[in-house]
């Protein structure tokens, strides 16, 4: 799901058929997260999720990379979803990730 280059990963739902009401979602990791840029595992069944740990499942080609915490050792996962209704410049995406990005 991700593009090269860009920490958006997009999809799009129809909320209303008769009015062909179109939502967009840009999908964000923040810099700070553990093991930015994330991978994005999609299931056809409904599932949507960011995925720091399954790097080998999801490309072959990727190390194995166990991730182990020491007691009281922190791991931070920070994702955003925005949900909008204009396309990407009315809505201002590449803007509203820049700061995201800075907190």
């Amino acid at each position: 799901m991700r593009r090269p280059g860009a920490n958006l990963p997009t999809g799009a739902i129809t909320t209303d058929p008769s009015t062909a009401s179109t939502w967009a979602w840009p999908c964000s990791t923040n810099p700070g997260s553990y093991r930015h840029p994330t991978n994005w595992h999609v299931r056809t069944y409904g599932l949507f999720t960011a995925n720091a740990f399954g790097s080998k499942a999801l490309d072959k080609t990727q190390p194995s990379k166990p991730t182990e915490l020491a007691a009281g050792e922190r791991l931070k996962l920070r994702h955003r979803f925005l949900f909008h209704r204009e396309d990407e410049k009315q809505a201002k995406i590449a803007e509203a990730y820049a700061e995201y990005a800075k907190q």
